[in-house]
């Protein structure tokens, strides 16, 4: 983890803040553009040098109205999580001389707290709720280059790449979600260059763990819950081939021909499924070539608690595509009356259930 701290205990935050500048200054004037810093923030500088930032920009810019922040903090599922975190967070920096932050997946400050003074010190360069932090906005700095990257990192001085910046040093972490792999957020903790320490790196990692940790506990449950509904399906009587997916498009479960065809690979991806846009809200159709004929899927959203966590994939094989018009029908009516939903709405009575599984099974068998 050395190469995300930006300086080592033994190290003078003064004389490596002079260095730095002298560092940047070669490197924005064009007089030396292999500084000797971190590859880390090279690479950041120069993206943002593509990108158009301007190192001598006072501030970056309020992105988020108070009523977004507002939805978000009230209906993020995400936040409800960090909320104990972030707070036990504030209390262990109390008087540490860090200002407590976490950002959305797209480097929007949603939460910050911490000493009042630090807080109307750091409005000068609008660190503020609402402001974007993403580095294509803001220039190198923990949170922006920590969702770019996705590791950890520690941004020390003249390591920002915006000069009004370099007053400050910053620790932050990513959160990923354990599902999908996608980056949610990042806890973030921001001082003066002066209090620098390695530690606060360990300390937003530690969180952003935490985070991860319940997120995995959570997909876990959503998981079982898709394989009880899942054998309930299988309970009624249905012989068409299935195939479970989180809310990552993860394989869970599926039915043991689908796997003997190798229409699920390796990693436990669904081959051939088209590109899925999370979360899993709509349904979707595709049709994909085999050595063994076409076969056809149409994948059903999973809904519940109000969220989408994952989905069921009716498979029809070739075998079953000898009268097209009938199939689509037959099953196009099954996934509707299976359709997954909340569980708190689900009322079938048995006669419908019966009805159900009947109609099917004559499909399947004639």
């Amino acid at each position: 983890m050395d190469h995300l701290i930006a300086l080592d205990a033994c190290a003078s935050p003064k004389l490596e803040r002079a260095k730095l500048e002298y560092e940047w200054e070669q490197f924005i004037s064009g007089n030396n553009t292999s500084p000797s810093i971190r590859p880390l923030i090279y690479d950041s500088w120069k993206r943002c040098l593509e990108q158009n930032v301007n190192p001598f920009q006072s501030k970056t810019f309020i992105r988020l109205s108070k009523e977004q922040i507002e939805e978000y903090l009230s209906t993020n599922l995400l936040y409800r999580i960090l909320k104990p975190i972030l707070v036990n967070l504030k209390d262990r920096a109390t008087d540490s001389g860090y200002l407590i932050t976490f950002c959305n997946f797209s480097g929007d400050i949603v939460y910050l707290d911490g000493d009042l003074p630090l807080m109307l010190k750091a409005e000068d360069m609008n660190f503020v709720v609402g402001a974007s932090w993403a580095e294509h906005n803001a220039g190198t700095n923990a949170m922006g280059t920590a969702l770019v990257t996705g590791f950890p990192i520690q941004v020390f001085a003249g390591e920002h790449f915006c000069q009004e910046v370099q007053k400050w040093t910053c620790s932050a972490a990513p959160i990923h979600d354990p599902a999908t792999q996608n980056i949610l957020g990042a806890i973030n903790l921001t001082g003066l260059w002066r209090v620098n320490h390695p530690q606060s790196l360990s300390v937003v990692i530690s969180a952003a763990q935490a985070a991860e940790k319940y997120l995995y506990t959570q997909l876990r449950q959503e998981r079982f819950r898709l394989l009880e509904h899942y054998s309930q399906i299988i309970s009624s009587g249905i012989r068409s081939p299935l195939v479970v997916l989180d809310r990552g498009c993860n394989v869970i479960k599926a039915s043991s021909i689908l796997y003997e065809q190798g229409w699920i690979d390796s990693n436990r991806f669904l081959v051939g499924a088209p590109s899925i846009i999370f979360p899993l809200t709509s349904k979707m159709h595709w049709e994909s070539n085999h050595r063994t004929g076409i076969w056809r899927f149409e994948l059903t959203p999973y809904i519940y608690g109000g969220n989408p966590i994952g989905a069921i994939v009716w498979v029809i094989p070739p075998i079953l595509t000898a009268s097209s018009h009938l199939t689509k029908h037959v099953l196009h009516s099954e996934i509707n009356k299976t359709q997954l939903s909340d569980v708190s709405s689900s009322n079938t009575t048995i006669t419908s259930k019966e009805k159900k599984r009947m109609a099917v099974q004559q499909f399947i068998e004639s």
